[in-house]
């Protein structure tokens, strides 16, 4: 298994959105953990499969309480997921602040299985399917215990929008992120890195990797960090959150989503043999399971990609 956070500077960037598209599309079989301190917007989101709500017991909140007195490894994750409509595996989080401070004592745990530096790269553990993890780790600085999860995931990518203030955040959320122990550049660990997704154009994605440049000297470097973009589509975003208005099949967001998802997953098995101190061949052309979205990338209404 692999994962990938991801995480806001200030504001309302499209975190969440980003996180439900990644995991939909992802090329190999992938789960959605929302480990939001601030709380999650999932379960207000998106229905089970079954079109009943999801439940608020079931995710995070029972992952920490069944591994109180243990270390829970990734096939956790499976056991406390619900999968929405579309398919879509997901880890609802926690309902509000005020959770998350009755959990933070158990809060670490939630480290351990989104890295499993010992264990297979994929297929199943005790019999449970392993599964990739897209993190939404919402939005920096809210918490502490939020640093040592951005820390324990090989990619950590800041979500940003193509405007003064959001650049301006972004560029001190990088300088942060830098300064966490080995967050930022590849390392022995094997930690892929850490990148920007711009929500918007090709062209606006390179004004804000510009702008980016002079991050300051706790960030190694623009060569370090990895650019992608989303396209700023609100009708589509609009059907990831629920709020279903026509169907995905031909959406710039959909479509832009495929292409950074499959970037990012590249960029992660390449990182892979060193992180595991295993020489694997897994590449583009070794995955065999299909992408979380079919061909069509229809949604139902309500629902996620499928």
């Amino acid at each position: 298994m692999t994962a990938v956070g991801l995480v806001g500077a200030k504001g309302a960037p499209g975190v969440t959105t980003t996180a439900v598209l990644l995991a939909a599309v992802w090329p190999r079989p992938a789960c959605l953990l929302e480990a939001d301190p601030s709380g999650g917007d999932l379960r207000w989101w998106q229905p089970r499969a079954d079109g009943l709500p999801l439940r608020p017991d079931t995710g995070v909140v029972s992952l920490l309480a069944a591994h109180r007195d243990a270390r829970p490894g990734p096939a956790a994750l499976a056991a406390h997921a619900q999968q929405i409509q579309g398919g879509l595996p997901v880890v609802v989080g926690v309902g509000s602040p005020s959770q998350h401070r009755a959990l933070s004592p158990t809060w670490p745990a939630l480290t351990c299985v989104v890295t499993d530096p010992a264990g297979p790269p994929a297929g199943q553990v005790d019999g449970v399917a392993q599964l990739d993890v897209v993190v939404d780790v919402g939005r920096l600085g809210t918490e502490p215990g939020t640093d040592a999860l951005l820390v324990a995931l090989p990619l950590v990518m800041l979500v940003c929008r193509p405007t003064v203030a959001s650049v301006a955040h972004a560029r001190h959320a990088l300088a942060a992120l830098g300064a966490l122990p080995m967050a930022g550049a590849p390392t022995p660990s094997g930690r892929a890195g850490l990148g920007v997704v711009v929500i918007g154009t090709a062209s606006q994605q390179a004004q804000v990797r510009t702008a980016l440049a002079p991050v300051g000297p706790d960030m190694p470097g623009d060569a370090e960090l990895f650019f992608g973009h989303l396209a700023d589509d609100p009708l589509a975003a609009g059907a990831l959150a629920g709020q279903w208005t026509r169907r995905l099949d031909r959406s710039p967001l959909i479509a832009s989503g495929r292409r950074l998802a499959g970037e990012l997953h590249d960029l992660l098995i390449r990182a892979e043999p060193t992180r595991t101190g295993s020489q694997r061949t897994a590449g583009p052309g070794a995955v065999s399971a299909p992408p979380r979205a079919d061909d069509r990338g229809s949604a139902a209404p309500g629902g996620a990609v499928r």
